[in-house]
């Protein structure tokens, strides 16, 4: 409208204007806009419409939750663990048995009341694989009007600290239901609108996986059956899921625990029904076996099953109780080579080596990376065995030391389970990653300056000084923020947050400033160079309106390695059309070799300024803590291989056990 006003002021003052039809155009405009509004309105309603929104999301949980349990158990079959009711006052829910199984969990949750169930047990005893199935079969047999189960990870609830004082939570459930709205804007791709009247309208079933993973705890000591430390950040999650409610009930969720750790946090998940895994008897065990040996020859396991049937609570026996490592013994020692003869016979199982459970969960675990290693394809130029393992322990151990020596940086407490790729950067080391950053941004800068009194490149003398005085302060502005800014956000374009009325005033503030340089350049230059210089100016702001930050939680990002390659892409849009416009401007202010000059010098600067994350993977090129330069590739195939999985928008471990065993064996 405002180019349409300069445009006519042009032409009438050339005698050239055609009032008649800019009148015409004008009312066919207002008309147009007019009819499109109820049309927006519909679109909106439909996005609250939260029975087919609700439907579209069940699509999607369960394309999601199929993938993740193919990535568990392989074409295999669960194992049909049983689970036991642990009776206690504030497990109080009515209609549980007082025992089950994994093949009828969704009859057992479906009688509860309320639906609130607690699944607790040991390390490795399939607690995740329970949730999902439980899961799984609420999709298949949902109606429209029950809620969607929806799979998080509680380590993913940062804003819950342990200061009650600094804490989101308030004691009133309005903490859950934040936080369940952001996960869902952050993973899901639906619109904003639909995800939070769904969670508002109590159409959302938590599904709230790894309590005992929110806090530091000693593995030795809870493998030893000492008492479990306290857990903080877990009992303010159960003050907040115990004030969840929808309307004057409690809400339904689904939560899980190790048993150690939920037993010693103090605090219970009130008005709900708990039940703990049971281990695998020989029985079980021996079933699972036969069913996943191969048929034609099922002998090579005898021994191993002689064993079990003559010592069932030898270590052996208790190894191999838990779903987890029962999983691992089979895939490991059913690997056959090309000619079809097996690569690790059963019967090293009953090495006298391997006569205690530390030996046989190492010799489980190594044989269980290493066939993942190599029997999972890799990409052209892929990781080889030893670099799985070396990658993986570098990770491993930078989670652990989170894990065994809390540590909290500029406000944040880092995670001892969670690999989100844009903030692993601590790993290399704090100060040395910033020092790194703010450094090469200095330099880029100073280039910048160097090169703009390269004979030749244009301009005038004073020119030059004005373009040097500019670039000396954006690379000194550049560098203090690459080392001040600890935790910067991260940014994608998001066109639906300009909906937003923050970002309205944004992009209105860019087009005020656009409409006065470009009309300062039109009144130099003439109109054209104007309205060229203020269109590349209203693009910039436009853009840097547009581009979101994790805080305003406003779009949909599916895989953990969208965000930093969103990030990289707002940062190289941002500096090309930056470059762009400043080098245009220049331009027609002097000469075009010196915009050109001026406009590459500024989009490198902008690029390396956004950059941490190449930063990061320049600094583990080498070293005790390196890691491969395509990391989100190498990320990508560990969890396509069964060696970790997502959470949100994070990576994980497979399990726990997984972990500690990396951070403290070294590759061969």
């Amino acid at each position: 409208m405002v180019g349409t006003a300069v445009s006519a002021a042009w032409e009438l003052k050339q005698g050239r204007v055609d009032l008649v039809g800019m009148l015409l155009t004008s009312a066919g405009l207002i008309v147009a806009v007019w009819s499109g509004w109820p049309a927006r309105a519909a679109l909106r309603h439909q996005e609250t419409d939260t029975s087919q929104m609700a439907k579209r999301l069940a699509d999607q949980i369960l394309e999601a939750e199929t993938r993740e349990r193919a990535r568990l158990l392989g074409d295999a079959t669960a194992i049909d663990v049983r689970f036991i009711l642990r009776p206690a006052p504030a497990h109080n829910a009515t209609g549980a048995d007082p025992d089950g199984q994994l093949s009828r969990v969704v009859d057992y949750y479906r009688a509860l009341r309320p639906g609130r169930l607690v699944i607790t047990g040991k390390a490795g005893s399939g607690k995740t694989v329970l949730a999902i199935e439980l899961l799984l079969a609420l999709l298949e047999v949902r109606g429209p009007d029950d809620p969607v189960p929806v799979r998080i990870s509680l380590t993913s609830w940062t804003a819950l600290s342990t200061d009650p004082a600094t804490s989101a939570g308030t004691g009133t459930g309005d903490a859950v239901r934040a936080w369940i709205r952001a996960h869902l804007v952050d993973t899901i791709n639906l619109p904003v609108t639909a995800l939070r009247a769904l969670v508002d309208g109590g159409m959302i079933l938590p599904v709230l996986d790894g309590l005992d993973e929110m806090d530091p705890t000693d593995p030795p000591n809870l493998a030893s059956g000492a008492p479990a430390p306290q857990t903080p950040r877990a009992k303010r999650a159960l003050e907040e899921l115990n004030a969840y409610q929808h309307g004057t009930k409690r809400a339904s969720l689904i939560l899980t625990s190790r048993s150690a750790i939920y037993d010693a946090l103090g605090a219970r998940a009130r008005d709900t029904a708990r039940v703990e895994i049971a281990p695998l008897g020989t029985a079980r065990a021996r079933a699972f076996i036969l069913s996943r040996a191969a048929h034609d020859d099922p002998h090579p396991w005898h021994d191993v099953l002689d064993a079990l049937d003559l010592n069932p609570s030898g270590p052996l026996a208790r190894v191999l109780s838990t779903p987890w490592r029962l999983t691992m013994a089979v895939t490991v020692h059913e690997q056959r080579n090309e000619h079809g003869a097996l690569l690790y016979p059963p019967r090293l199982l009953l090495s006298p080596a391997l006569d205690t459970e530390p030996a046989l969960r190492n010799h489980l675990i190594h044989l269980f990376l290493q066939t993942t290693a190599t029997a999972n394809p890799r990409p052209p130029g892929g990781p080889d065995p030893h670099h799985v393992h070396a990658w993986l322990r570098v990770l491993a151990r930078y989670l652990e030391d989170n894990t065994n020596n809390p540590r909290t940086l500029h406000g944040r407490t880092l995670s001892g389970t969670d690999l989100v790729p844009h903030e692993l950067w601590p790993l290399a080391g704090d100060r040395r990653v910033r020092a790194a950053h703010a450094l090469l941004t200095g330099a880029f800068g100073t280039a910048a300056i160097i090169g703009l009194w390269i004979p030749g490149a244009g301009s005038t003398p004073a020119g030059r000084i004005v373009a040097t005085v500019a670039f000396v302060l954006m690379s000194a502005l550049g560098a203090i923020h690459a080392w001040w800014k600890v935790w910067a956000a991260p940014a994608w374009f998001d066109l639906e947050g300009l909906r937003t009325t923050k970002r309205r005033r944004r992009a209105a503030l860019s087009l005020v400033v656009a409409l006065a340089l470009g009309s300062l350049v039109g009144l130099e230059l003439g109109f054209l160079f104007g309205l060229a210089a203020g269109l590349a100016i209203a693009l910039l702001g436009w853009l840097r309106a547009a581009a979101n930050g994790s805080e305003d939680n406003a779009t949909r990002l599916v895989d953990p390695r969208d965000l930093p390659r969103a990030n990289l892409v707002v940062t190289l849009v941002l500096g090309l059309v930056g470059g762009l416009s400043l080098g245009l401007i220049c331009a027609l202010l002097s000469e075009p070799g010196f915009g050109l000059m001026v406009g590459f010098a500024y989009a490198l600067m902008v690029g390396i300024a956004g950059s941490r994350g190449i930063v990061f993977l320049m600094c583990v090129r080498r070293g005790p803590h390196r890691l491969p330069w395509r990391l989100g590739r190498f990320l990508n195939w560990a969890t396509e291989a069964g060696l970790l999985r997502v959470a949100g928008t994070a990576y994980q471990f497979r399990h726990r056990e997984l972990q500690e065993w990396l951070a403290r064996t070294p590759p061969p």
